[in-house]
């Protein structure tokens, strides 16, 4: 946590706007960490955090926000104030929903969230219309309201079982998965087997 401290001080004595604190075997954050109203990208990765304090409804200046390799179950509904952000990881988290304030992430553009244990997301992605990249386990069900994704350009899918990653990099394999995962929403009953053929 001293090492913590001394960057957040270093970074607010400079006013930088960006700052790391990966690798701190972190378990909560510092108070003084959400004075830092300039902050622009913020590294939090590798950490043991199981949780976000509400503080972190300061953080609207944001664009560039990693959390990855933690320990959290959810996200408060202050996150709705991070309108700024535009690249997300939450990877290798134990997240088992979104909270609907999600719908706020407007200028979000690429967004990881495999190796957590999302069954879906929510509707409110609708309003997720600048994304361009995505990262999700295959088994995650999609709403239909990712129709108002048009500029997709890229999504990778992790398959749990083989651990092997599916790119897909075109109009017409985005709207082929984007499409599929619909399906398993309305029908999950006969969505693994219809997968296995669409897949082969």
């Amino acid at each position: 946590m001293d090492e913590a401290r001394r960057k957040i001080e270093t970074v607010r004595q400079n006013n930088k706007t960006t700052l790391s604190l990966s690798h701190l075997d972190l378990t909560y954050l510092p108070p003084k960490l959400f004075l830092l109203s300039n902050l622009q990208v913020l590294y939090l990765g590798n950490n043991r955090l199981t949780s976000l304090p509400l503080a972190v409804q300061n953080w609207t200046a944001l664009q560039v926000l990693y959390l990855h390799n933690n320990q959290l179950t959810s996200l408060p509904p202050e996150v709705s104030n991070w309108t700024a952000l535009q690249v997300l990881s939450l990877s290798d988290n134990q997240l088992t929903s979104l909270p609907p304030e999600v719908s706020n992430w407007t200028a979000l553009r690429v967004l990881f969230l495999s190796f957590n244990r999302l069954a879906s997301l929510p509707s409110a992605v609708q309003n997720w219309t600048a994304l361009q990249e995505l990262y999700i386990n295959s088994s995650v069900r999609l709403p239909v309201e990712v129709a108002y994704w048009r500029s997709v350009e890229r999504i990778g899918e992790r398959n749990q079982k083989t651990d092997q990653w599916i790119f897909h990099v075109n109009v017409c394999e985005i709207g082929r998965f984007l499409r599929s995962r619909v399906f398993s929403l309305r029908f999950p009953q006969y969505y693994e087997k219809l997968r296995d053929l669409w897949t082969e």
